[in-house]
């Protein structure tokens, strides 16, 4: 179990540092839409892009941004990354098989993780290059992610 808490760490860190990637690269496209004459349909679809993208990351690591209720505590479910790295901590450094508790919550973290990565590679093979092709044709300033075109 260990060796598959391990992987599910992986997949975790590479979902939460692509997804990080991505709203990085939608700061960039919304600099670059409000310094421009975009036309309004960009704006709308960049937005709802990075509220997906946001809604991800939220899932994936928690929201850094929720209001404390008291000693700086914040009442949300744990993220999908919280679970798994308590687990594979409390199963680290013991020889005892992993608890009922341990196996059902990384089952739930592990089927909630399989539906946000279908979300982040729906982002990179649908909506983003959507998104790209609309601003290439819009003659946005490039912004990260998308194609360096060679200017003479």
């Amino acid at each position: 179990m260990r060796v598959s808490t391990g992987r599910l760490q992986a997949t975790v860190q590479a979902a939460v540092r692509t997804t990080e990637q991505l709203k990085d690269e939608m700061t960039d496209v919304k600099a670059a839409l409000k310094s421009s004459t975009a036309p309004d349909s960009l704006t709308k679809q960049s937005d709802a892009v990075d509220r997906e993208i946001s809604d991800i990351l939220k899932k994936l690591r928690g929201d850094p941004e929720a209001e404390p209720v008291s000693d700086d505590k914040r009442v949300e479910d744990p993220s999908i990354q919280e679970r798994v790295n308590n687990v594979a901590e409390e199963i680290g450094n013991v020889t005892s098989q992993p608890t009922e508790l341990q196996r059902a919550t990384l089952a739930l973290a592990s089927s909630d993780l399989q539906r946000e990565v279908g979300r982040i590679n729906n982002l990179l093979q649908r909506r983003i290059p959507t998104l790209n092709a609309g601003l290439d044709a819009a003659k946005i300033p490039w912004t990260i992610g998308r194609p360096v075109e060679f200017m003479k």
